[in-house]
């Protein structure tokens, strides 16, 4: 299976990566970056590291686990940069979770499976 990467930024040690500060855009509407923070914060964890990640704008401790939704794949602390410093993720993914979340609020529950188990 391949993951997309999503948040992963430049640095001095990593070149190649996008610049987090070319992605800030305060005119993102606040409540959708709310709606794709809290999305990225319920992701599944993939992995966890003994280190901690800093946050590459303002240097606070950001994370030491990569999450997934099963399609991408960001580090723990990509909803940070949402919510203190206005980064704006690609369109592709800012659909993807509004399609996402439609699904989960369209889905039909089909209680028959766990009803059989207390039989």
């Amino acid at each position: 299976m391949d993951l997309k990467a999503l948040g992963y930024w430049r640095s001095e040690s990593v070149a190649g990566l996008p610049d987090v500060a070319a992605m800030m855009d305060v005119e993102w509407d606040e409540s959708e970056r709310e709606i794709v923070a809290d999305y990225l914060n319920q992701g599944q964890i993939v992995r966890q590291f003994m280190g901690v990640s800093r946050c590459r704008v303002c240097n606070e401790p950001n994370g030491n686990a990569e999450l997934t939704d099963g399609e991408f794949i960001w580090p723990t602390g990509l909803s940070h940069y949402l919510t203190a410093h206005a980064v704006r993720l690609p369109s592709e993914f800012v659909m993807h979770v509004f399609r996402r979340l439609a699904a989960l609020e369209e889905a039909k529950v089909d209680h028959s499976w766990w009803n059989g188990q207390g039989a």
